[in-house]
């Protein structure tokens, strides 16, 4: 009962503008924001800057989860072109789009095979990345998530994608 008692309490929400059900916002967007945008900031500083759907005053930033930042290695090794590595990109020309909890209608229906994780990443403007996260895919909520990613190199073309 308690269980059905904290999922009742996720599913509820506010809507951002009156009579607008798109519009709703439930405390999983909240904290989908929290985790996603405290573990970017807390693995590459306050000077990533990062553009959420939520409000930012809404947010508890405290206890980010750890980032593997071992996924892509495999996919960009052997690439010699040293104007490309992430590490030589300046932290004020990037700039990450968060939207935490893509779908929320959807997922107050209980269409969670609809919802998403959605991270798009820029650089001067122009789009470099992005990542979709399905946290239910197949609507099933015990199945392991499933992440899709693309990135681009700076003329857009891909320079690498695929799924984890």
């Amino acid at each position: 009962q308690q269980q059905q008692q904290q999922q009742q309490q996720t599913l509820t929400g506010t809507l951002k503008e009156e009579g607008d059900v798109r519009s709703v916002v439930t405390q999983a967007d909240v904290d989908a924001q929290a985790k996603v945008v405290g573990s970017l900031k807390h693995l590459w500083g306050d000077k990533l800057r990062i553009i959420g759907e939520e409000d930012d005053d809404a947010c508890n930033y405290a206890n980010p989860l750890p980032l593997r930042t071992d996924l892509l290695s495999s996919s960009l090794s052997g690439d010699d072109n040293d104007d490309d590595n992430d590490d030589q990109i300046p932290m004020d020309e990037l700039t990450v789009f968060v939207d935490p909890l893509d779908g929320t209608r959807e997922f107050v229906e209980g269409r969670v095979e609809n919802v998403a994780c959605l991270i798009g990443i820029a650089r001067n403007q122009r789009s470099l990345g992005g990542i979709i996260g399905l946290p239910f895919p197949n609507g099933k909520t015990n199945a392991d998530v499933v992440v899709h990613y693309a990135l681009l190199d700076k003329y857009g073309d891909e320079r690498c994608s695929g799924t984890w």
